[in-house]
């Protein structure tokens, strides 16, 4: 078997056969078909002098092959939406509702809830209704077919990972998609390591449900503060945070568990973090040792990068 893209993974193959096995619309003769969904957001800043910025969020349909999506003249991303920031005047409004401004933590939670009320608008019933009961689309041979939306992939760096999973950043369960703790991250690559991620996967369950419920009824009913012992002996243990999750809220009673869909970011993750940290250590010593070695390596680079074009 060859896994080549998204629409003969496992992922795909497994949405496939739960709409298969599931009961057909009343009277609906159409072969029933998967969309699959792939999410990405990442916040840029617009200027190397200002504060000017974008936090855009795209859209592709896994349907298409990767090599069409690749490419900016397939138009194959769709600009979905914008994320807003807090606005400028957040602070005054704070202080004339507390008589001093937001900390941190308060401008954290601020930002997590303003994040999940642009996706519960996105995830609205039109979505939910496509998501469950599917829409008929006639396609370009002639076709009809009903088509479900299915959410299989959202990719973003660590910082947007940590507020579609709403955990901690960098907590004590650091993770978005498994409970391993910091002091477990020296065992990464071990046999031991891989099993207790598969066994200590998070789940959207009713029991995290109920810990957030407890936690924003600590804030909200008893305005206790968010960084408060009440709200943190709850939250603290599993480094989640009391912001309710738009995926859940929306999809979690159509058996969608939204950590399941972050996947791997080889960019952020390696090209942009390992891998370019290496090479300018590597170039550093270089460096070190005499400009003519940067001259040879930029030598020897020098045929790869005529290569590539």
């Amino acid at each position: 078997r060859v896994v080549d893209d998204i629409y003969n993974s496992d992922a795909m193959l497994r949405e496939y056969e739960d709409l298969r096995r599931s009961p057909r619309e009343p009277g609906c003769p159409f072969e029933r078909v998967i969309l699959a969904l792939q999410f990405w957001s990442d916040a840029t800043q617009l200027a190397n002098f200002g504060t000017a910025k974008l936090w855009p969020v795209y859209m592709y349909f896994g349907n298409q092959p990767k090599w069409a999506r690749s490419r900016p003249d397939m138009h194959a991303c769709h600009d979905i939406a914008h994320i807003p920031s807090l606005p400028d005047s957040f602070q005054d409004f704070v202080c004339e509702q507390r008589g001093f401004p937001a900390d941190a933590r308060l401008k954290t939670h601020c930002r997590h809830e303003l994040f999940h009320a642009v996706w519960r608008i996105l995830l609205d019933k039109d979505f939910i209704k496509a998501y469950k009961h599917g829409i008929l689309i006639k396609f370009p041979d002639g076709t009809v077919r009903r088509v479900y939306l299915r959410i299989i992939t959202y990719s973003a760096d660590y910082p947007e990972k940590v507020l579609i999973a709403t955990i901690r950043n960098l907590g004590t369960c650091l993770y978005p998609r498994c409970l391993v703790q910091r002091h477990q991250i020296r065992k990464l690559g071990l046999q031991v390591d891989a099993k207790f991620r598969r066994f200590s996967r998070r789940i959207d369950d009713d029991n995290r449900r109920y810990l957030l419920k407890r936690a924003r009824h600590f804030i909200y009913s008893c305005r206790k503060s968010v960084a408060s012992t009440w709200v943190q002996a709850l939250l603290r243990p599993n480094s989640l945070v009391p912001t309710i999750n738009a995926f859940s809220f929306c999809l979690s009673s159509l058996g969608f568990s939204y950590f399941d869909m972050l996947c791997s970011d080889f960019m952020h993750e390696f090209e942009l973090g390992e891998w370019k940290t290496l090479l300018t250590h590597r170039i550093r010593m270089l460096f070190a040792l005499g400009e003519d070695r940067i001259s040879k390596l930029d030598e020897r680079l020098a045929p790869l990068a005529s290569s590539k074009q």
